[in-house]
């Protein structure tokens, strides 16, 4: 299948890449995070974002990124849980629903309700136009002052290593035997084909927990 220019799909903001030249990001991931992931999701070189809602939660944490985004200068909506499945990218370009946006979004006339086809339909011609612009600008190098979002924090209780994690995509083989207590979603790993279970088996992780 053939997506409109400029366009990428990613299943989760944990394969963003600097080199990235296309302005425009849907992605399976949950709307959430803090500024520093936005302003590297911003040093991809991405314009415009469109994440899952993830249900909103505790304190909105699922549409937290929005204003963070929109400090970067980053267009950004959340489409409704029940639209799209989190965690995938092509689910969410199929038939993802907008429920939130920031101010960025709504002045590019994109709307609550819109969904993404049409929302990328709207701001994709002047965001492809300005980004062609500054193609000649785009460095594949890492950003400058980039900052390092995969950390972990480890403790031990009665001689079992505890790690704390907000992604299970930062785990490797140095946490085989751990206990994860981790913030990510239970869905399916596509790029590995595992579930979440059988990943923290493959692992020997003991326990996992996760929404």
């Amino acid at each position: 299948m053939e997506f409109p220019e400029g366009v990428v799909l990613l299943d989760s903001l944990g394969d963003v890449k600097p080199e990235n030249t296309s302005p425009i990001l849907v992605c399976g991931s949950h709307c959430g995070g803090n500024l520093a992931l936005a302003r590297q999701v911003k040093n991809c070189h991405f314009k415009a974002v469109f994440l899952n809602n993830a249900g909103i939660g505790k304190n909105n944490a699922g549409i937290r990124g929005l204003l963070h985004y929109e400090a970067e200068g980053v267009i950004a909506c959340a489409v409704d849980r029940n639209s799209a499945e989190i965690g995938i990218a092509f689910d969410a370009w199929e038939g993802g629903i907008i429920s939130h946006i920031n101010d960025l979004a709504k002045t590019a006339g994109i709307e609550i309700g819109d969904s993404i086809q049409t929302a990328v339909a709207k701001i994709s011609p002047k965001i492809n136009s300005a980004s062609k612009n500054v193609d000649s600008e785009v460095s594949v190098s890492e950003p400058e002052g980039r900052i390092e979002l995969k950390v972990q924090s480890q403790t031990q209780i009665t001689g079992k290593n505890i790690t704390v994690t907000d992604s299970i995509t930062f785990l490797n083989e140095r946490n085989a035997g751990d206990i994860v207590v981790c913030g990510s979603h239970g869905i399916i790993l596509k790029r590995c084909f595992l579930t979440m279970p059988e990943l923290a088996k493959t692992m020997q992780a003991q326990k996992v927990w996760k929404h």
